[in-house]
């Protein structure tokens, strides 16, 4: 899921199972996985300016 502010979703996930913690990819996105209530793996990504 593309965000405007992943710092916001970081603090928003506090004390969901971190999946892959946050990186910058080759391809210019931060990104973040975290496992949601419910099992779901939801993978949160901003552009990097």
């Amino acid at each position: 899921m593309e965000v405007a502010d992943l710092d916001a979703v970081i603090a928003a996930t506090r004390g969901c199972e971190i999946v892959v913690p946050e990186r910058t990819t080759f391809y210019g996105m931060r990104e973040l996985a975290v496992r949601a209530p419910g099992g779901f793996l939801v993978i949160f990504a901003q552009k990097v300016s």
